[in-house]
């Protein structure tokens, strides 16, 4: 169970930079790996694919192959600035960057496109959206 004095240690623990010289694997600054940044930025990824899908299914007559080409280049093209992280001495000192934190967030992108080529699939199957 968190108890307010571990709440205060990780929290004091988030916000004072760090002192010891061993790099963490995932550190505890990196703002874009907080929870409430990736259910948002989750959520309006979502949203936006489906609508992007709402507006394939009425220009094609076969929508999701169409979808799922967007979906997955889209995919690839959102790895772009995660990759431009890791290599971006600024982003470490600017958001707590470190690469496996990156790696992390860029694993962070499969499910919700996952999710969002299912949910498109099962659009196509019923043929709502046209």
């Amino acid at each position: 169970m968190l108890t307010p004095r571990l709440l205060a240690q990780v929290e004091q623990t988030r916000r004072s930079p760090r002192t010891s010289r061993s790099p963490r694997l995932l550190d505890l600054r990196f703002q874009l790996l907080a929870p409430d940044h990736i259910a948002v930025v989750t959520a309006l990824g979502f949203a936006v694919a489906l609508g992007l899908y709402a507006w394939v299914a009425r220009r094609t007559a076969d929508p999701f192959p169409r979808f799922r080409r967007i979906a997955l280049w889209g995919l690839a093209l959102s790895f772009v600035p995660n990759l431009g992280m890791m290599v971006n001495p600024m982003a470490a000192e600017m958001l707590g960057a470190t690469v496996p934190g990156v790696l992390v967030l860029m694993l962070a992108h499969l499910p919700p496109a996952a999710a969002a080529l299912a949910a498109a699939r099962a659009l196509a199957r019923t043929g709502q959206y046209r």
